[in-house]
């Protein structure tokens, strides 16, 4: 990584060299801002490319990283951290996608000639588990971003981590087709933001989530409303992929909560969310990010299942532990 610092109008910038399959990682303070401008190469953030040439502003404590497959050059202003690495998890999480294309080409083959739905023919239904600060969340993302980048597919995200106000604000489930790539400017729009009265800097008219308001942060509060509210969701989305043979195959992506992988209960009722939501949503793939234990014991439990594949999936070096004072300020700055 070479590093080249000029001085425009008074202040700084500089250009950094990142070589192939390396990111460069950075975080933000209060009150601070970074700009980016891809000058040279290709590169992308959670799966989403970057134009040449365009200035991409990030601020509200955002921490996020800029990944290129080829080498590029970048032009930027003085972050707070900032640091690069060749250690990402980025090979894995393509073949993951490979693996998920695979599953909508043969699922919409299979829905255009009005086959029955086989396992071989199932799009890909996916729930992502993890603990906190797994970097669960990222990876949906970047899959998302991923799949909307290549043929006309329109993958459908749903998030119900109640804790992160996803499309709206904490205390809500949501769901919503993508059929652009999902932006990364500020952790308080995590996912983008739908339009209001007027477009904005940050929202889409495209992004149509399906909200259910269940006004608490925490799931294990009620979870027998948490449950309800699961197949509430799962049959609005399933209604939708009646319609539209596209979004069908295009499959979908569960960010589950924190708290699903760490239950207060014991015994065969410790993972009854997840039961609800496997058996909700069809979810046919289970992927655990960095967690031995849950790996394990969701294999026990939905190992003999022939329709489902579990697969752990590794942490991200980048992630960052971010403490209870940093989310209750990205909470704040959503509502």
């Amino acid at each position: 990584m070479a590093e080249t610092v000029k001085s425009t109008n008074g202040s700084d910038y500089r250009n950094w060299d990142l070589p192939a399959k390396s990111e460069y990682r950075f975080e933000l303070e209060a009150n601070t801002s970074l700009a980016i401008r891809l000058t040279s190469g290709t590169a992308e953030i959670y799966g989403a490319e970057l134009a040449p040439g365009r200035l991409y502003l990030f601020g509200g404590e955002c921490k996020a990283a800029v990944f290129t497959w080829y080498g590029c050059t970048l032009e930027m202003s003085r972050p707070s951290t900032e640091y690069t690495s060749d250690e990402t998890p980025m090979v894995p999480l393509i073949n993951i996608h490979t693996a998920f294309e695979q599953m909508r080409i043969r699922a919409h083959r299979a829905l255009t000639a009005n086959q029955p739905e086989t396992a071989q023919s199932r799009p890909p239904r996916v729930l992502v588990l993890g603990p906190e600060n797994s970097g669960k969340t990222s990876a949906c993302k970047i899959w998302c971003n991923y799949a909307v980048r290549g043929r006309s597919w329109c993958p459908t995200l749903v998030n119900l981590d109640v804790n992160d106000g996803g499309w709206t604000i904490p205390g809500t489930m949501s769901a919503c087709p993508l059929s652009s790539a999902i932006p990364t400017c500020t952790p308080a729009n995590p996912f983008g933001a739908t339009a209001t009265s007027a477009p904005t800097a940050l929202s889409s008219s495209a992004l149509l989530p399906v909200v259910h308001w269940f006004g608490h942060t925490d799931p294990k509060r009620n979870p027998q409303l948490v449950e309800k509210l699961i197949r509430t969701l799962a049959n609005g989305v399933k209604q939708k992929f009646l319609q539209d043979h596209t979004l069908n195959a295009s499959g979908l992506i569960i960010d589950a909560p924190a708290a699903f992988a760490n239950p207060n209960a014991q015994g065969d009722n410790k993972y009854h969310l997840i039961r609800t939501c496997v058996e909700a949503f069809d979810v046919n793939t289970i992927l655990i990010m960095g967690h031995d234990k849950l790996n394990v014991e969701l294999q026990r439990i939905f190992g003999n299942s022939g329709g489902i594949t579990l697969l752990k999936v590794p942490k991200s070096g980048g992630v960052v532990e971010v403490d209870y004072a940093y989310h209750t300020r990205v909470v704040a700055s959503q509502i």
